[in-house]
């Protein structure tokens, strides 16, 4: 019994042996081929050979011998075992999700197009169209700002998309924001010369550029004449520098005046110049 218990456990331990040493194979011949094909960069290549030479000491493999490579070896390498097989049913999925957010938002069915497109999002989020889709019905929902994130996102996975601009412009000057509205849609037509819809929203948006710039200059209008009568000197109109008001509202300058007109001299210089006004 002993005999069949010791023999059970060499082989055992033999098993256990071959399917560590066939996995530190295929760790070992990974990291080859990323030296090989100089997939890291220079400084890291030090680090990696050693990774293999500690590896290959620990494990007793050794690449170049053909009877592990016989023994060891297996049919699919490590990038191959660990691709991604789901990805083509992922993109089915959200395509079809994306059809059906489409078909509800032709029917008014806002909130479920959006939770279709969100749902296509999480299969694939580097899709720029499900964000610019999703952009669509959160503008019907009036939740301009998911409407503008969304956007965004879709140009920055997709700088080239030009409905994503447009609809950026569009979110933008319904928000007033015309100016960055204008920079949207000048993009939108840069990339799509010839879309009427462009063209149209960008002349809209440049008429209520200048509709805007005229109401703050009428605005500022007023402002400004206060702003000039508050500086005007009061107490009547300043002659050469000289300003008559500020005599006539001084009691002694007055005085003197009065003093002066009452005076023989003054009455008969006074006599005489309307004499001599008088003559022919």
């Amino acid at each position: 019994v002993n005999g069949c218990i010791s023999a059970c456990t060499c082989v055992l331990v033999q098993v256990m042996s071959l399917k560590n040493k066939k996995i530190a194979y295929a760790i070992i011949k990974h990291l080859q081929s990323q030296l090989d094909k100089n997939a890291v960069e220079e400084d890291d290549r030090e680090s990696l050979e050693v990774s293999i030479q500690c590896l290959s000491a620990a494990y007793g493999v050794d690449l170049s011998d053909e009877a592990q490579k016989q023994q060891l070896g297996v049919e699919k390498t490590l990038e191959e075992l660990f691709s991604d097989d789901s990805a083509p049913q992922e993109t089915e999925k959200a395509e079809a999700l994306k059809l059906e957010g489409n078909e509800h938002l032709k029917c008014s069915r806002f909130q479920e197009a959006v939770d279709c497109y969100t749902r296509a999002v999480s299969l694939l989020p580097d899709c720029s169209t499900y964000y610019c889709n999703r952009a669509a019905a959160y503008i019907k929902l009036n939740d301009f700002q998911r409407a503008m994130e969304d956007c965004q996102k879709a140009i920055e996975l997709n700088p080239l998309y030009a409905r994503a601009h447009g609809r950026l412009g569009y979110v933008f000057s319904t928000l007033k924001r015309y100016k960055e509205s204008q920079v949207c849609f000048k993009k939108a037509l840069e990339l799509e010369p010839d879309n009427p819809n462009y063209k149209a929203n960008l002349q809209s948006v440049e008429t209520a550029l200048v509709a805007e710039s005229e109401a703050a200059k009428q605005k500022e209008e007023p402002q400004q004449q206060q702003q000039q009568q508050q500086q005007q000197p009061q107490g009547g109109p300043n002659l050469g520098g000289l300003n008559i008001g500020n005599f006539l509202n001084n009691p002694t300058f007055m005085s003197m005046a009065g003093s002066m007109m009452q005076s023989p001299a003054f009455q008969n210089l006074a006599t005489r110049m309307m004499s001599s006004g008088g003559s022919g």
